[in-house]
């Protein structure tokens, strides 16, 4: 990744600094903003022409967003972006024979998904006449293309376009802003620690026997989670420190009841979006002309499964990505009736719940990392064989060390959901001193080893 897009954090500051004291009017930091989106987009691509094809992108939209078109329009924009996507993707384009054949070999440029997923949801919305605003040209660029949220999210839909209206930060906002650019970096260094310690040197892959299936089943999700949420709540931060309030990524997954409630806390931006743009509009338009030929739950079992395919194939174009979303799309389905003989209300019960989803969602994070799902399911049964005999399996000192941090970044994490504002408010100058010494020291010790896992997307 180019120096700029690995070094984000260190550019921000600097730019915090201007963005505060010489930019002072709404349209000085309206133009701020839409500037610094360019300059980090073009870091972020390693060809000159994948820039281009983002600009592009952009201008096209801003067009079709100020000028009143035919939804033809509209419809032949989606086609386009999804022909380019398919383009793109670096993976095996529905191949179920030899994953190693890869069809295109073009990666998929930073900030792509995000853009254009911006993008469909303004098509859409004027496919499905919802009300609309024009933005001028400085304010689609300072939206469509923000800079903190190009490599992981959060998404933005169309309508949160309002949120880039006033760009006044308060105190609070940076002081809430600057713990968040920590905390999401600490999770980072986390997620590092445990990719390169016990992931990348003896092969992420490796699952021949039930001491390596338990680290990868045990460290996998706990490393997803730490990068993907890390970066996010990066962004959130950023985003707060210039007056733009973002909704948080991640809601606690890890203490989801459900499937289908993991899902509403798992990368909630693009849960969100396709629960708008595919799910509800497939639900509400189709339902009252279904109904009198199917059961309602079976074509609402097909909703999700066509929404969590979408989900996958956004992923990639290969087997272990189909095989991942159909699993999700399952178990989503069948979760309900699989529990419905609990319906206790106690801890105990809820703790059940918790635990078969944490341990459903972790085996399916190692659908989504390796290419071969049927030897994972093959080896994930050994490994409970070998739960059966104690002494076959050797349970290494770091998991407990690793499920521990787990915990705690889930407990400061639920801190941050509930008291960060508050606490920002009351000792908002306090907060911004002891927050920018603890950046300047994280920032002078550490340096990145890896990039975002998400950041292919």
């Amino acid at each position: 990744m180019p120096a700029l897009a690995s070094s984000l954090h260190l550019y921000f500051f600097a730019f915090l600094l201007a963005y505060l004291f010489l930019f002072k009017k709404t349209e000085e930091r309206r133009i701020a903003i839409g500037l610094f989106n360019l300059v980090f987009l073009y870091s972020c691509c390693a060809l000159p022409e994948d820039f281009v094809v983002l600009l592009g992108c952009l201008m096209g939209l801003w067009v079709l967003n100020f000028f009143s078109v035919a939804k033809a329009f509209y419809w032949a924009w989606i086609v386009g972006i999804i022909s380019l996507f398919i383009w793109y993707k670096d993976t095996p384009v529905l191949n179920f024979v030899d994953s190693t054949t890869t069809l295109f070999q073009t990666a998929l440029p930073v900030g792509f998904s995000f853009i254009n997923f911006f993008g469909l949801s303004l098509c859409l919305s004027k496919i499905f006449n919802r009300p609309t605003r024009r933005l001028s040209f400085i304010e689609f660029f300072c939206v469509g293309s923000f800079f903190p949220s190009l490599m992981a999210g959060p998404f933005l839909r169309f309508p949160q376009s309002e949120r880039f209206d006033q760009l006044k930060p308060e105190a609070q906002d940076i002081a809430s802003g600057l713990f968040l650019i920590l905390w999401g970096a600490l999770k980072k260094a986390f997620a590092d620690a445990i990719a390169l310690s016990f992931l990348y040197p003896t092969n992420l892959f490796d699952l021949s026997t039930p001491v390596r299936t338990t680290f990868v089943l045990l460290l996998v999700p706990i490393r997803f989670y730490t990068d993907f949420s890390g970066i996010s709540d990066m962004a959130v931060g950023m985003g707060r420190c210039l007056g733009i309030h973002l909704e948080s990524n991640f809601r606690l997954p890890f203490l989801a009841d459900s499937v289908s409630d993991y899902w509403k806390r798992w990368h909630i931006s693009l849960g969100e979006w396709f629960r708008e743009y595919f799910y509800n509009p497939m639900i509400f338009h189709f339902w009252p002309k279904i109904l009198r030929w199917c059961p309602p739950v079976l074509f609402n079992s097909f909703v999700i499964l066509s929404t969590m395919l979408l989900v996958g194939l956004w992923h990639g174009f290969a087997f272990h990505f189909i095989f991942w979303a159909l699993y999700n799309g399952l178990l989503i389905i069948l979760f309900p009736f699989l529990f419905s003989w609990l319906k206790s209300t106690s801890w105990i019960a809820k703790s059940i719940k918790i635990f078969v989803t944490f341990y459903s969602m972790a085996l399916g994070q190692i659908f989504l990392v390796t290419t071969d799902p049927f030897e994972v399911l093959s080896r994930w049964l050994s490994l409970h064989v070998a739960l059966f005999h104690p002494e076959k399996i050797l349970f290494s000192r770091p998991i407990p060390f690793f499920v521990g941090g787990l915990i705690l970044s889930h407990l400061i994490d639920y801190l941050v959901l509930t008291r960060l504002d508050e606490v920002a408010r009351r000792r908002s100058w306090g907060y911004i001193s002891s927050m920018a010494c603890l950046i300047f020291l994280y920032l002078v010790y550490y340096q990145v080893p890896l990039p975002f896992i998400y950041s292919r997307f």
